[in-house]
């Protein structure tokens, strides 16, 4: 399995502004639960990572940090406006793989809503085994391999 992204074409903002030229109106919350989604069934379809960035066990479910950041940074920037990446992601085009297992997550999701897709994460083994409430977020890591030996088995 490839723990990273070997052509490094793409990054997690590449693809949150996939979801967001969907819908504009995605909030944080689910952004996050459609980009850990994305990450497990592309690894389980392809053996390789979709975007390299880390996700973390949080406690309302897997967060990309790099995603949260951006995020709050521009909640306090400009508050009430839509996210915005197109100063983060790399504008590269994705692939025809890519854009399936994107629109795979977003019929199969978008549907739930932010609670009900955080539950869902937290019924889930990549959360439930990393997650511990005594550790820092960030030494909570939810690995590729983690993902992969969870979503490779679901489909």
């Amino acid at each position: 399995m490839e723990q990273k992204n070997n052509n490094d074409e793409i990054n997690v903002f590449d693809i949150a502004k996939y979801f967001l030229n969907k819908d504009s109106s995605i909030n944080k919350t689910k952004l996050q639960k459609l980009l850990y989604y994305s990450q497990g069934y592309f690894l389980a379809k392809y053996n390789t990572v979709l975007f390299n960035e880390t996700i973390e066990a949080w406690i309302y479910g897997p967060v990309i940090p790099v995603i949260y950041a951006e995020i709050l940074f521009q909640e306090t920037m400009k508050p009430n406006t839509n996210l915005n990446f197109d100063k983060s992601a790399t504008n590269k085009n994705l692939t025809k793989e890519q854009k399936e297992i994107l629109e795979q997550i977003y019929d199969e999701f978008y549907g739930l809503n932010s609670k009900e897709l955080s539950k869902k994460t937290h019924e889930e083994d990549p959360w439930k085994t990393v997650y511990d409430p005594n550790k820092s977020w960030s030494e909570c890591v939810i690995t590729p391999k983690i993902l992969y030996n969870y979503f490779s088995k679901r489909k």
